[in-house]
């Protein structure tokens, strides 16, 4: 009976521990999620935003108010004098490409290779590098020249990954902690019935009554109590020959 108690409390706490465990991955995916997407928008409006001073820098230079009328042909003349006065960010670079040659590469913290540039095709997209990881990028079409906004997000899902593996170290001692808790309340539920059964083993070899109130429990007295009936009205039909009472 004890083995048999013990493999109940052990299946018990097991199954806490399982369902606590999957409540912790489903939330640390459901996390990393939410904030992949964060870091894809952040890296859409930064490269809009750039995209927006290209333009301002533009309309400026034509003495005009709106980026909507610009002169391609103005604006592929001002790309070089744009990148030459641009120091982008750590996680981005801005690209030129005029006439088919390649400028601004090295004003970049993190230049681009000119292989990754040259195979940019499209407005928009997404780039694999072996250096940066996942580059977003887009490109302006201009006359005779390109600009290509590109934001870096491999720090950032670094980041991400790294508070990531700190919840889940701490959510592994919660979930231990939930097992050990499971462990012990479970222990409070069977050490009743183990008092019944030592109760029913003593009065058997007694020939007693069973000792209800020293049964924890209420629920278990209430169990003790029709067994101690039931025990005693066997007593009294084996002592009358098998006569049921």
């Amino acid at each position: 009976m004890q083995s048999t108690q013990a493999s109940l409390r052990k299946r018990m706490a097991l199954w806490c521990m399982v369902a606590a465990g999957l409540s912790l991955v489903a939330g640390l995916l459901t996390a990393r999620s939410l904030l992949m997407v964060s870091i894809n928008e952040e890296a859409h409006r930064e490269i809009a935003q750039e995209i927006s001073e290209f333009q301002a820098f533009v309309a400026a230079a034509e003495g005009i108010d709106s980026t909507e009328t610009l002169d391609p042909s103005v604006a592929a003349e001002l790309l070089p004098r744009y990148l030459s006065k641009q120091i982008p960010d750590d996680n981005q670079a801005l690209v030129g490409i005029i006439h088919g040659k390649i400028v601004g590469l090295k004003n970049a913290p993190n230049p681009l290779s000119p292989g990754l540039v040259a195979s940019l095709d499209g407005a928009t997209g997404v780039a694999q590098d072996p250096l940066y990881g996942d580059i977003h990028w887009a490109k302006i079409e201009l006359d005779s020249a390109s600009l290509v906004v590109a934001q870096f997000i491999d720090k950032q899902v670094q980041q991400i990954h790294y508070v990531l593996g700190i919840v889940l170290a701490i959510g592994l001692v919660g979930v231990a902690i939930c097992g050990f808790l499971a462990w012990i309340i479970s222990g409070q539920f069977f050490h009743p019935l183990a008092q019944l059964r030592q109760a029913i083993i003593e009065a058997d070899r007694d020939d007693s009554r069973l000792d209800v109130d020293s049964i924890s429990g209420l629920e278990t007295q209430d169990l003790a109590a029709v067994v101690d009936v039931a025990l005693e009205r066997a007593r009294i039909r084996a002592k009358n020959g098998g006569e049921f009472l």
